[in-house]
């Protein structure tokens, strides 16, 4: 599994496990009071949804299910009033 993290400034995501088959997560040592939006892009950069964590926990945590996605590679686009704007590759097998 590889450990994909994406830093601005003080901020760094980790996006696991990767790649993906059920479900993934991103984290983040700060915790954030607002929610970051994420946005998933196909290889080619064509914007494919917005996506809406299943899940967050404690503030640094968001999980995402993965099993509607086809087998590729994705990217993740974080956004975030506090910490600006990351991408994480994602792989699905």
């Amino acid at each position: 599994s590889l450990n994909d993290q994406a830093a601005r400034g003080a901020w760094s995501y980790s996006l696991y496990p990767n790649p993906a088959t059920t479900t993934f997560r991103v984290s983040t040592a700060e915790v954030q009071q607002g929610q970051p939006q994420f946005f998933l892009y196909n290889s080619g950069g064509k914007l494919l949804s917005a996506l809406t964590p299943a899940r967050m926990t404690d503030g640094r945590t968001w999980s995402f299910e993965a099993t509607a996605l086809a087998s590729g590679q994705y990217f993740l686009r974080i956004v975030s009033t506090e910490s600006g704007a990351s991408t994480l590759p994602l792989f699905v097998p």
